[in-house]
């Protein structure tokens, strides 16, 4: 790669002005050597000044940035969300301006800022200055009545007044003879009431309609009518009823992975048609997965909408889809939801995926320096490194929070559909080039989150590494810290490339490594890279397929 000497950029710098704006700024940059060819997929460091009055103006902010270039020489920083080093970004009066943007960049990725820009703000940043913008005028004077208009056409007739009082009754008339006797009727049923069966104990009941058999109660029940029926009851309370129970409404709470125990996990279903009723407490036992257990206490149906109130308990054997049945005032459905199968002990998932036919050897490595232990080789690598661009030791590439389902081989089918659960139902690659730029939505910062994450890759023992780790393993190195430094170490970094959140692309490979930490940002996770001119830890989209070296814990 030519060595950068000239940097060109191109700015787009946005902000959006309302009620509550955001107190920060896009700004995109294209960045060419002196060739004029594109810096493509290089780390870079930036130095942001934001001054008033003039281009050698008074600092009021200053942040600074460590990005890395895409497939097509773009870096693209959110001004306001940088490293901080002075001043208050939130607190800048755009009004009292006017203000210049000043750029400092280090082609190397370090902060020895050789290229430098200044150029005005224009009228952009003043959408910050429109949410406390002036306050309005006094109100004009109103202006003269106008003429009057036409009369309009003559409406459609109204309806008709109510009909007035009833006059007075007149003289009764003179009464006539009597009529002749009409036909007997036929005989009515008998009125209701009770009448002893024809064997012993037994009782009849006439409802006005027919005849039904009542049998013994228990000591102490009250003989009610409920839903047209004779029954016993328990205090006059009738046995409850509803119209309809909706699994398909209901609301879960709660993480369930195989082997670990559920703690405050429970849901709501909502039910209609309720009779005012009485229901038993339930337990019911989960099926597809096993270990599972949903109770209810008993109570009163609501005499309408209401909701029944379950909660679950026990330790769920297996991973995949547990389902509870329930059944109550005459209506069934079924409430389903997913479990997790939990790696936490660090072994591989049973339904785990090597895209090599079996799973990476598991060969220790010391660094004397840090006193770390390691995986000699990438997840994914069938050998050592030999050189920093071998092939077989490349290994798979993941993306931040997945667990080995397949999606990590480098020529995995590509879906743009995000997923709703931490385990994705099928094995592509999950590509996002837009909003958090993560495959799961919403996001789970939690997935790799040492030894016992719910994802951890890892063979037993081992996890991901955190980005203090590896920067202390850069501070090791005796070579220089870059990819010449990376592959020098006892761990023999590779150059073993990358896959592109914009479309699940692999690319870099021979040209730069990208290692996932397990260390979580706002949106982002850690990465640890290096190329021929630096290396550093830094954030990147979880979107992305990286390395993954596994640290002993």
């Amino acid at each position: 790669m030519k060595r950068i000497i000239v940097f060109f950029a191109t700015i787009l710098i946005m902000a959006t002005a309302f009620a509550q704006s955001p107190q920060k700024m896009n700004y995109q940059a294209i960045i060419r050597d002196n060739s004029n060819a594109l810096v493509i997929n290089q780390a870079i460091g930036m130095q942001i000044s934001i001054l008033k009055d003039s281009a050698n103006g008074v600092s009021v902010y200053v942040e600074t940035h460590n990005v890395t270039t895409n497939t097509n020489g773009l870096v693209s920083i959110e001004i306001g969300n940088g490293n901080f080093v002075s001043g208050a970004f939130s607190t800048i009066d755009w009004a009292d301006g006017p203000y210049f943007i000043k750029t400092e960049t280090d082609p190397a990725g370090g902060v020895n800022y050789s290229i430098t820009g200044t150029q005005q703000f224009l009228s952009v940043p003043y959408a910050f200055y429109a949410e406390t913008g002036g306050t309005p005028g006094p109100q004009g004077p109103a202006g003269a009545t106008g003429a009057q208009g036409p009369a309009g056409a003559t409406g459609a007739q109204g309806p008709a007044g109510a009909t007035g009082a009833q006059g007075l009754v007149g003289p009764a008339g003179i009464q006539g003879p009597a009529g002749a006797a009409g036909p007997q009727g036929p005989q009515g049923n008998p009125g209701n009431g009770f009448t002893n069966g024809s064997i012993i104990n037994q009782l009849l009941y006439w409802n006005g309609t027919t005849w039904t058999t009542l049998n013994p109660g228990v000591n102490g029940q009250t003989l009610s009518i409920c839903n047209g029926a004779l029954t016993w009851t328990s205090g006059g309370i009738c046995p409850g009823i509803i119209t309809a129970l909706n699994c398909g409404s209901s609301t879960l709470t709660g993480t369930f992975a195989s082997g670990v125990p559920t703690v405050g996990a429970g849901f709501t279903v909502p039910y209609t048609g309720g009779n005012g009723g009485s229901y038993a407490s339930q337990i019911v036992s989960s099926t597809g997965v096993i270990g599972l257990t949903a109770s209810m206490n008993a109570g009163v149906f609501a005499n309408g909408s209401g909701s029944f109130n379950y909660s679950i308990s026990g330790t769920p054997m297996n991973g995949g889809t547990a389902s509870f049945l329930l059944s109550i005032g005459g209506q069934s459905c079924a409430l389903t939801f997913q479990v997790d199968t939990a790696i936490g002990s660090g072994n591989y998932a049973p339904n785990s995926i090597f895209c090599t036919g079996i799973p990476t050897t598991v060969v220790e490595v010391l660094n004397p320096i840090t006193g770390r232990i390691w995986m000699d080789r990438n997840l994914g690598a069938s050998q050592v490194a030999t050189n920093n661009s071998d092939v077989n030791a490349f290994g798979d590439l993941y993306e931040w929070g997945r667990r080995a389902d397949g999606h990590q081989c480098r020529n995995s089918d590509t879906t743009s559909i995000l997923s709703t659960v931490n385990q994705p139902p099928h094995d592509k690659f999950i590509y996002s080039g837009s909003g958090n730029y993560d495959w799961r939505s919403p996001q789970n910062a939690g997935l790799w989150f040492g030894v016992n994450g719910i994802n951890n890759p890892c063979p037993s023992g081992f996890r991901l590494p955190f980005s203090a780790e590896c920067s202390a393993e850069i501070q090791s190195w005796t070579g220089e810290n870059n990819a010449t430094g990376a592959f020098g170490s006892p761990l023999k970094w590779t150059l073993a490339g990358g896959r592109s959140n914009y479309g699940g692309i692999v690319q870099d490979t021979g040209v730069g490594g990208n290692y996932w930490t397990a260390t979580p940002f706002t949106m982002y996770s850690g990465d640890f890279a290096f190329g021929s001119t630096s290396a550093g830890t830094y954030q990147y989209y979880r979107a992305s397929g990286l390395s993954v070296r596994c640290i002993k814990n």
